[in-house]
Formats: structure tokens, C-alpha cells, sequence
């Protein structure tokens, strides 16, 4: 298993909470921005930092516990 970025504490922290409402914000409007009609490159660049988003909001889930099968 590796280390966790942020703890528990970290992710009910008022500031992780702001980071998030900023995130999800930024994350809205770039949806909404790629909604229109760009050309190839502007598209691939939105979806790039949509992406991006994504993965640092990502951070602030609680890890999911792997299960894991035990042959007798």
C-alpha cells in the first residue's frame, strides 16, 4: 500500500474544503467551456485540465480498502 498525500485530517480540514468548493467551481466551468465548439487542440487542452481536476479532487477521497482472496 503507499502513503497517502493527505490524511483524514487533511480531508475534513476547512481548508481542503475550500480548495474543493474552488476545484469543483473551476471543474464547472471548464465543463461548460468544452461544451462549445473549439478546434482539436483547444478541446484536447480543456480535457486535459479537466483531467487534472479531477485527479487532485481525487485526493481528497477516503482510500477504499482492497479486498483480497485468500486461496486455502
Amino acid at each position: 500500500m503507499t502513503a497517502e498525500l493527505l490524511t483524514h485530517d487533511d480531508r475534513i480540514s476547512p481548508a481542503w474544503g475550500k480548495v474543493r468548493k474552488h476545484l469543483e467551481s473551476e471543474l464547472d466551468r471548464l465543463r461548460r467551456y468544452n461544451d462549445r465548439r473549439h478546434d482539436i487542440e483547444e478541446t484536447a487542452w480543456t480535457r486535459g485540465q479537466i483531467e487534472q481536476i479531477k485527479a487532485v479532487l481525487a485526493l481528497g477521497q477516503e482510500p477504499k480498502l482492497a479486498l483480497v482472496e485468500v486461496k486455502a
